[in-house]
């Protein structure tokens, strides 16, 4: 039988313990998903933003005004365009134009402005 004096520990003592041992264990397991969600989220708006350049480089190529919508590596974008009012006429007979391009999945968005030769 042992005394009240003598060393180890009370049953007590081990649970107290084995319940914040479980407690770090959880929040680390909880960290590492965050970690894990937040990695993937950035991975897709990377994905997203290298898609959307690659169109509005593309578009600012073209000599069009007109929207596009498209799909890339599973990425959904959207170009609107939409001409900047004002009298752009001279000198270089150009319209400036508003280029805003959106992705899904990813929530990636570019806004830009193009110049265009106008028509005559």
């Amino acid at each position: 039988m042992k005394r009240a004096n003598e060393d180890g520990f009370t049953l007590i003592e081990v649970l107290v313990s084995l319940v914040v041992l479980s407690g770090a264990i959880l929040l680390a397991f909880e960290t590492g998903a965050n970690s894990v969600r937040a990695i993937r989220s950035a991975e897709q708006k990377t994905k997203a933003m290298e898609v959307l350049r690659s169109e509005v480089d593309r578009f600012a190529a073209d000599d069009g005004v007109n929207a596009r919508v498209g799909t890339t590596k599973d990425v959904k974008w959207q170009i609107a365009v939409r001409a900047l009012d004002g009298d752009y006429s001279w000198p270089n007979q150009t319209q400036p134009y508003l280029v805003t391009a959106s992705a899904e999945p990813g929530g990636a968005e570019i806004e830009t402005i193009i110049v265009r030769r106008v028509a005559q």
